[in-house]
């Protein structure tokens, strides 16, 4: 753009910008950056000035109903707006066979522009709305980027990724866009009155903008949203006793929506949705301040809310840097924060003074969130930053941060699947009042009502609603504590626990059909091309709806489950996914999975799958992780009832073996090793053969490689250890192999040597023992496995005293070295 056309553009922004902010009339735009407390003062200001008669706040259109009881007394801040749509109707592109479920988070806390507005607006006696879209309107209108299942509605990235923005960060100095806000318009050099403050504001905004293509913003709904504000504010500013209007906008939207209002043609209102009861929810829930730091991901938030709470209330020229740093100091000297050297009084001094110093030489008339940090990390920090800065963040940041968590009354209603909690757990007998927890322990084998209650725990817990942790009981997932009858859960009621559930309202009305949804969601995304699909993960997907009592709703996944069988690419995920479909098949009354039809043939054709990656492993798995998947595969396979019920051929298994040995007899010698030692043990293998693999491994042309030799062994033992004290051959030519390594040699295969033999019980120790000592010509008689301290004590003593030591017993610990020696 030539030089002339840049001044040109530049005129005619001041000329738009003028008209907007300088000019009387009867609607007057107050463009904001969401949760600002100077925006929030400046807004009162407005209002004051002004004394509207109606005022419109960007925010979906649907919350409006909702006003009545943010406004309520009993209303506490941090609180939200949870907005929820469920695609039911098909209106989104998708390739999922389920509907598509999104929810959106409108956060306010007392410093939110919005909420002040509104609040002083109730005073005024005004009439009040919010104007944006609705939230299922939003979400079709900016689908087309794929947006996430939770959104901000609140949030501001075409602000924080703007090309402008970055560039004036660069040419001031500051580290981040949050650090030039607060320079440019929360601690400004002097306050100024409430029409110049949004003037620049929408300057500010109007050039970020500048970035962003029209056809960018119409793609991801920003132009569909400005004019349905925009048509909203047209309808309002239509009867003259609703006049003047004063129009509460994020700054990114506030000049193109001037611009429509001043066409020839009238904007027009969005096209309005048919929405089913159970399409759409708007409900309050309480919030926190560490759910609304940006620093937690909150992407329509500033840093540090507790910090702007405390610059809120202390007012604008309040200053509450010294009063934060002695807190800071004191938290540094409490017991849990130890990782810190404690800041004294003296360095709270020093950080305060550094703060103000640095406020006044950036031209700020108090101390921002960035100059309070530098003057901590200037006086408080002992080392460098990047070593300090992560042990400090745990005593500044949750200061910093604040620990407010707001109220919603129980007037403000609750969605159906809250409800639903209350009542299944009540008539379940369980105590929801308190605030200790209790213990529930649930009989699984003989009370059918307790199966009920456990099918909902584990459905709470697969919903991540955080009621009640499961501390004992069989692990059907992992396959652990299987001998267990009882299952042992310790509950309690928190308003989190309400918090999350109506998070969870998105899945349904109910607690079965919230499972069911998000058990169908998750079948949904999982992997469906070739060589990508994962059978444990899908396994473990049946075992949770087997768990919840969903076995009636799972013909997707078993055909899923189908596919992924055939074209898992990994070994141990496929020995994973077998394993816990044996599991199933044996849970008997806790999962009723023995009904699943088609569960004998997914192990048969698990196993199948399994012996083929048998026969050339190592593609992308861990070499003992394969070596215990091949140890898992053989012991299924040796258990006749299962292989009759399942069809598990040990002979497909075998052939399976012969070919991995010769194919990894080079390559791979711990799993060759396993592959050696399983034949052995499903006696394909003599005796013979495997003493003469052994010592040509160990003796022959590649004793060389002596870690190879140690490799083998490991995998050896790990499948097969009883061969070395029922092979003879085995135990001699280990013998031979030690004498004749170097000791470099030695040394190197130690480690390997060790972990080999560490699998051994004191019994087969003694075994090894006595072979050890058959080898070596010694006929004497080992001492007897251990089997506890006493009886170690013993076997200490008479092995000292044979080996004529029993003196070490009587020596004085200065003899031995001290009591440490």
């Amino acid at each position: 753009m030539s030089p002339a056309a840049a001044s040109q553009k530049e005129a005619g922004l001041r000329a738009e910008l003028d008209a907007l902010f300088l000019e009387s009339g009867d609607v007057f735009f107050a463009p904001i950056r969401h949760h600002s407390p100077a925006c929030a003062e400046a807004l009162l200001a407005l209002c004051d000035e002004l004394r509207p008669k109606t005022i419109l706040v960007e925010g979906p259109a649907d919350l409006t109903p909702q006003i009545e009881m943010m406004l309520n007394e009993k209303t506490k801040t941090p609180f939200a707006a949870y907005l929820t749509y469920v695609d039911r109707r098909r209106r989104l592109e998708s390739a999922s066979a389920e509907p598509a479920r999104l929810a959106g988070y409108y956060p306010l806390c007392d410093y939110s522009p919005e909420l002040v507005v509104l609040r002083r607006g109730q005073e005024l006696g005004a009439k009040l709305a919010f104007i944006d879209l609705t939230f299922p309107q939003r979400v079709i209108a900016g689908r087309a980027r794929g947006q996430a299942d939770r959104v901000a509605l609140l949030a501001e990235a075409h602000l924080a990724h703007s090309r402008y923005v970055d560039a004036l960060c660069r040419r001031s100095g500051c580290r981040d866009a949050d650090e030039l806000w607060d320079q440019l318009f929360e601690c400004g050099a002097a306050p100024q009155a409430p029409r110049a403050y949004f003037r620049d504001v929408a300057a500010y905004c109007a050039l970020a903008r500048r970035d962003y293509p029209e056809d960018a913003l119409r793609v991801d709904g920003t132009l569909a949203r400005e004019d349905a504000m925009a048509a909203a504010i047209a309808r309002a500013s239509e009867d003259t006793a609703d006049l003047p209007v004063l129009v509460v906008t994020g700054g990114f939207h506030t000049l193109p929506i001037w611009r429509r209002l001043n066409q020839k043609t009238a904007p027009k209102p969005p096209k309005e949705l048919a929405l089913a009861e159970d399409e759409a929810l708007a409900v309050l829930m309480r919030y926190s301040f560490a759910q609304l730091d940006a620093l937690n991901g909150y992407a329509a938030g500033m840093p540090s809310p507790g910090f702007y709470e405390r610059v809120w209330a202390a007012g604008r020229d309040g200053d509450v840097s010294s009063e934060l740093i002695v807190e800071i100091g004191r938290a540094s000297r409490a017991d849990a924060n130890r990782d810190v050297e404690a800041a004294g009084c003296a360095d709270e001094i020093a950080a305060l003074t550094q703060a103000q110093g640095l406020a006044r030489m950036r031209g700020h008339h108090r101390p921002t969130r960035m100059d309070v940090l530098d003057g901590l990390r200037s006086a408080f920090f002992r080392g460098p930053v990047d070593e300090q800065g992560p042990r400090w963040a745990k005593v500044i940041d949750p200061l910093m941060r604040g620990s407010r968590v707001g109220h919603v009354p129980p007037e403000a209603g609750s969605p159906p699947l809250v409800r639903d909690f209350h009542r299944r757990l009540r008539a379940l007998r369980f105590k929801l009042q308190g605030d200790q927890k209790r213990d529930k322990t649930l009989d699984l084998y003989r009370k059918q009502s307790h199966r009920v209650a456990s099918r909902l725990l584990h459905g709470l817990t697969f919903l991540e609603v955080p009621f009640a942790d499961l501390y004992a009981g069989p692990d059907f997932v992992f396959g652990r504590d299987l001998d267990r009858l009882n299952e042992k859960w310790r509950y309690l009621w928190t308003p989190d626990v309400e918090a999350a559930l109506i998070e969870r309202a998105v899945f349904g009305e109910t607690l079965p059909r919230a499972m069911l949804a998000r058990l169908l969601q998750l079948i949904a995304r999982l992997p469906g091309s070739a060589g990508d699909r994962d059978a444990s993960r899908a396994v473990s997907l049946l075992v949770h709806a087997c768990r919840m009592g969903l076995q009636r709703h799972v013909d997707r996944l078993m055909t899923y489950l189908l596919t992924a069988l055939g074209e898992d690419p990994s070994l141990v995920s496929l020995e994973q996914a077998l394993r816990q479909l044996v599991l199933l098949r044996r849970s008997r009354e806790p999962l009723e999975a023995f009904a699943l039809e088609g569960l004998p043939r997914l192990i048969c054709v698990a196993f199948q799958r399994g012996c083929y990656h048998v026969r050339s492993p190592g593609v992308g798995d861990d070499g003992l992780q394969q070596v215990d998947a091949m140890l898992s595969l053989w012991s299924m396979a040796a258990d006749a009832p299962l292989a009759a019920a399942a069809g598990l051929d040990a002979e497909l298994l075998d052939g399976a073996l012969s070919a991995c040995y010769r194919a990894t007899e080079q390559s791979n010698p711990l799993i060759a090793g396993a592959a050696a030692g399983l034949r052995y043990r499903g006696q394909r293998l003599g005796a013979e053969r495997l003493a003469r693999d052994v010592a040509g491994r160990l003796l022959g042309v590649n004793a060389a490689r002596a870690d190879h030799a140690a490799a083998f062994l490991r995998g050896l033992l790990r499948c097969g250890r009883a061969a070395l004290w029922q092979v003879p051959g085995i135990i001699a030519a280990i013998d031979t192999a030690l004498c004749r390594w170097s000791e470099e040699q030695f040394l190197e295969v130690l480690p390997e040597l060790r972990l080999a033999f560490a699998d051994l019980s004191p019994r087969e120790i003694d075994r090894v023992t006595r072979r050890v000592c058959a080898t070596d010509g010694d006929t004497r008689e080992p001492a007897p496995a251990v089997g506890d301290l006493a009886d170690f004590d013993r076997q200490a003593r008479l092995c000292l005293s044979r080996d004529h030591l029993g003196h070490w017993l009587d020596s004085s610990p200065d003899t031995l070295g001290g009591r440490d020696g």
